[in-house]
Order: structure tokens, then C-alpha cells, then sequence
């Protein structure tokens, strides 16, 4: 199985923001994933889906603004490695240790630390959860993004 390997405020795999709508879609095909168009919200550019678990979310001119994946959850789906941590893995609570001494998380996000947001990593990490809590097992899926200054 290949992986997804996860750089905050870069990219996923071969996908980096800032890429074009044909540059994301060849960098797809180049590793024969399929891509399909999804509209997020009416007001929104229309999203790339890569394979079955990439969503690549674009601003108005074209460029990738944000990167989504979904973590393993069959066996034709990639896992999500940070570093090298499996986030499709691991315990989430393990996951915030072990990067909370490269990236500080925004312990004041409204659904945190269920919704991980690392601000100036351009990193979010994401599980079922109520604030305040964090459940048992794994993130569920993770966000890259322009980090901020």
C-alpha cells in the first residue's frame, strides 16, 4: 500500500497548495488516481476529489487554497503519515504529543482538541469528538493549508 505523506503547509502526497487545477488533476493521473469535481459549497470553486480519500479545495483564481484527506479506512487507501507518525493509526492523544514540540496547536479553536488546529504549520487534524475531549483511537482526517505569520 502507498502512503500519503503530509507536510504542513505544503501539501499531500504529490498535491502542494498553490498548485492549478491541471497541474493537481496531472499530478493525479501521473499516479493513476482517478479525479472527479465536487462542489463544497455553491459560493466555492469546484473541489478536486483524488482517489477516494483527497479533496483539494481552490480560490477564485484556480489555486489550491486547502487539501483534505480522509484517514485509511479500506485497504485500496493510503495512509496518512506525518513525519513518521501513522495518523491513520495511531491514538490521536499520542499523535499531539508527539508533534506538540514542532508545532504550537490553537488550544483556544472551538472544538479543540477533537479539531487539532495548528496555525502556523498550515496543519489541522480532525476526529469525532465534543470540545474539550478527545476520544480513544485515531484522527480522522487531516487539513493542509496556508499557515499563518
Amino acid at each position: 500500500m502507498q502512503n500519503w505523506k503530509i507536510a504542513p503547509g505544503i501539501g499531500v502526497g504529490p498535491i502542494t497548495l498553490g498548485m492549478s487545477r491541471q497541474a493537481a488533476i496531472g499530478a493525479a493521473e501521473a499516479q493513476a488516481l482517478p479525479v472527479r469535481s465536487h462542489t463544497r459549497w455553491a459560493s466555492a470553486p469546484p473541489s478536486l476529489v483524488i482517489g477516494a480519500q483527497l479533496q483539494a479545495h481552490f480560490d477564485d483564481i484556480g489555486r489550491i487554497v486547502e487539501i483534505e484527506v480522509a484517514r485509511a479506512s479500506s485497504p485500496e487507501h493510503r495512509r496518512l503519515l506525518l513525519g513518521d507518525i501513522d495518523i491513520s493509526a495511531a491514538d490521536a492523544k499520542d499523535v499531539l504529543e508527539s508533534i506538540a514540540t514542532q508545532y504550537e496547536v490553537d488550544r483556544d479553536a472551538r472544538e479543540y482538541p477533537s479539531t487539532s488546529v495548528f496555525p502556523r504549520a498550515g496543519l489541522t487534524l480532525w476526529k469525532e469528538g465534543k470540545p474539550g475531549e478527545l476520544e480513544e483511537g485515531p484522527f480522522q482526517a487531516v487539513s493542509v493549508f496556508v499557515p499563518s505569520e
